[in-house]
Order: structure tokens, then sequence, then C-alpha cells
């Protein structure tokens, strides 16, 4: 891989995702995230996380006020959130690695 794509291309762990959606509740709340689920195309919004729980998180579109639950974190297959947090850039694609 070149060292332009991973600057562009990440993947990230379940367990990471979870860390990042924690961290971002807790300090950054203002920042929204934009998921894409397995075997769907991507939220049309970027959503307020409004609860992350075991294994799962809650989010909430303040634009038409729908809740998504996702039970699973390992149903999103990719990300973006809307501020950069951390290592996190802003509008760049995360893919969610699942490990067996």
């Amino acid at each position: 891989m070149s060292e332009k794509m991973s600057l562009t291309a990440k993947s990230v762990s379940v367990l990471e995702l979870k860390q990042l959606l924690h961290a971002l509740n807790d300090r950054q709340p203002y920042t929204c995230i934009r998921v894409r689920l397995v075997g769907q195309l991507w939220q049309q919004s970027f959503m307020h996380i409004a609860a992350v729980y075991d294994d799962g998180v809650l989010l909430h579109s303040e634009s038409d006020g729908r809740l998504l639950n996702i039970g699973k974190l390992s149903n999103i297959m990719q990300f973006e959130i809307d501020h950069a947090f951390q290592n996190f850039m802003p509008h760049n694609h995360y893919d969610v690695k699942v490990t067996s």
C-alpha cells in the first residue's frame, strides 16, 4: 500500500470503534458519525451518538428526529466522522474489520 493510500484508507477493529464512540460521546459530543451497515448503503446524514452500550450504539439524527439502534457494532462495515478527533480525520471513510 502506498504512503498516500495509508493516509486516506484506514481499518479499525470493532473494539477500536467502540472506544472511539465512547470517547466521542464523553469528550466531543458535537461530533457526529455516519455509518454504512453490512448489506446497506451509507446512512444519508451524520448522526449524534445518543448512547453506547455493550455491543451496540444508538444514533440520533437531528435533521429528521430518527433514531438508529445498531445492536452489534460488527454490523457497521464503514464509518466517517464530521470533525477531527485524535487520529481520526473528518470525512474520511474508515473500514471496520471484524476478527473472529
